[in-house]
This record gives structure tokens, sequence and C-alpha cells, in this order.
């Protein structure tokens, strides 16, 4: 009987899940500590091949240090525009540092840090870095109209994080026009 219970756990490999690096954060997987790798539309893409587990994860530079950013599909919300995907950021010793959502139409393709210059933008936003995702549009969206199966190269387009402790971000925000937009990416070999 204890034969067949581990085999049904997962019948390829005959084993039982760990619980994952943060499961009370909804991080059942194991995130490794590394930057996204190449210029692929892939990039940030990591995965669990005998537990079928996908996530995107890239290294986010910052002042006081690296941290490990990791986007994953957990309890979804879906939105008129978008599926909200969870994103969380740890720490090098991989303890959750700060959580969010992020709103995306496709694949998460690069960490980013976005600035809105609009001078009607309130003063909470306006001039200031805050943390976002680019993100490769799905096929099945061409935002340039064409059909999704021809030849094109790909579209990309950007969302502001939302921290769960944060404020929300002004509707303003995301009309804005004046935008000023850097990777915020830790590039290998020098964290």
């Amino acid at each position: 009987m204890i034969a067949w219970a581990v085999w049904w756990s997962n019948p390829r490999q005959g084993t039982i899940a760990g619980e994952g690096a943060d499961p009370q954060n909804g991080i059942d997987f194991y995130p490794v500590w590394e930057p996204a790798n190449g210029t692929a539309p892939n990039r940030m893409h990591h995965g669990d091949r005998v537990w079928g587990q996908d996530w995107y994860q890239a290294l986010w530079h910052r002042p006081d240090g690296d941290h490990l950013v990791v986007v994953f599909r957990g309890p979804v919300t879906i939105h008129m525009f978008y599926d909200y995907w969870r994103i969380v950021v740890l720490d090098q010793s991989m303890h959750v540092v700060r959580m969010g959502q992020v709103g995306l139409n496709g694949n998460p393709f690069e960490l980013i840090e976005i600035k809105a210059a609009d001078a009607s933008l309130p003063l909470v936003v306006r001039d200031k870095w805050e943390f976002g995702v680019r993100w490769q549009l799905s096929q099945a969206q061409p935002a340039d109209g064409t059909d999704p199966g021809s030849e094109r190269s790909p579209k990309f387009a950007e969302s502001w994080v939302e921290w769960d402790d944060g404020p929300k971000l002004p509707r303003e925000v995301w009309k804005s026009t004046n935008l000023t937009i850097r990777s915020a990416e830790a590039v290998a070999g020098t964290h």
C-alpha cells in the first residue's frame, strides 16, 4: 500500500513533492538564485518538469543589494484586459521581502523600472521610479492587429507592480504618455 501511495504521488519519479521554498506565500516550487538567461522570449522561464510547475524569475538589482523576483500564476485574478499574476521578492536566504501582483497578458520577459513624468499625475508617483515587468504579448492578442500566425517581431508591453503593502496606483498612471523605462535586472556575473 505504501509503495502504491508513493508511486501515485508522482508516477514519473515515484517521489513525493517537497513543500516548496515558501508554501505559506504560494511558492510551492524551488526557485534558484540566478539571473534571467539570454534574450529569447522565455529568458525568465524556469520550471520543474517532474512536477509540471512553471514560474518566471530574474534578479532585481537594487542599491541595497540584489533580490530574486519570482512571477508565477498563483491565485489568478481575471481582469478584463489582464491576468493578475503573483510577484514575490526574495532575499538571498530565500525569505520573502515583499509581495504583490502584476497584470500580464503574455509571458514575463524582463524586470524594469518605470518613471512617469506627466505634470497631471499626483506627486506620490510623478517622477519616481516604480518597479514593473515587461512582458511579451501573447500570440493570441497581437497589438498591431496583424494575423496571430504571421511572421513578425515580438511585441512588448509594460505593467507596474501593485504591492500588497503599498498604496494602489492612481488610474492616471496607466494613461501616462511621458514614460521613462529602464532595465532593473542584475547582469550575470555582477551580483
